[in-house]
């Protein structure tokens, strides 16, 4: 017995997602100069700026996905050098693929950190939800995702749990009788994908065996005469 062995061969399309274009782009969400009163002024000395992170997407062809977010915060003329010394030092640090803005930069990790200035006037600020921004203006205890006091303030949040939603920049301005304009920026990094369906050709290849039964060979015997000497 001998076992034949032989191969079946057969070729399957299947269609497959792949990806085509990833694209990092930056979101801004905020950019404006935002006036927080004195204390004896008659609208309060407290306000917040309310804003909504771009919303994560998951379609057949298409993936949005926000990848973290960050806030600088500084008060008067100091804030346009800050943010000029902030471009120039990016510019000289950024590779072709990264961000060019300084907060796109910190997202990413191009940069560690950013300049906000360090004389004038302060500022009190706090990162919070709806809930802790009435509490905030209401000059209640309050719970935050970030807070500080001074001429400015910057970070970073790449949590994925605090990557979607609505969220409040608060501020308050401690003088008795002077005002302050603050400069806040608010900017989103998102990473989008982008796929389409491709035919793939795949081949399956199946043994197939078979057995072969051989017979025993026959052996006769012959007689030959051989003439005597």
């Amino acid at each position: 017995m001998r076992i034949i062995e032989r191969y079946d061969t057969v070729y399957n399309q299947t269609v497959r997602k792949v990806v085509v274009r990833k694209d990092t782009l930056e979101e801004l969400i905020i950019d404006k100069i935002q006036r927080v009163h004195s204390r004896t002024n008659e609208n309060g000395n407290t306000t917040s700026i309310g804003f909504l992170l771009p919303v994560n997407t998951n379609l057949p062809n298409n993936r949005k996905r926000v990848i973290g977010w960050a806030y600088w915060i500084a008060v008067g003329d100091e804030a346009r050098k800050a943010l000029e010394k902030n471009l120039r030092a990016v510019q000289k640090v950024a590779i072709q693929t990264a961000p060019l803005t300084p907060l796109g930069a910190l997202i990413t990790g191009v940069v560690t950190e950013l300049i906000i200035p360090t004389l004038g006037e302060d500022v009190i600020y706090a990162i919070t939800d709806e809930d802790n921004r009435n509490l905030f203006i209401n000059n209640q205890t309050y719970r935050h995702y970030g807070n500080g006091k001074g001429p400015g303030g910057v970070e970073k949040i790449t949590h994925p749990a605090l990557s979607q939603g609505r969220y409040f920049i608060c501020l308050s301005n401690d003088n008795f009788r002077t005002g302050v304009d603050a400069t806040v920026k608010v900017l989103a990094l998102v990473e989008q994908t982008v796929l389409e369906d491709k035919t793939f050709t795949d081949m399956e290849v199946t043994p197939r065996y078979r057995k072969e039964m051989l017979q025993e060979p026959s052996v006769r015997q012959y007689r030959f005469p051989f003439p005597a000497d």
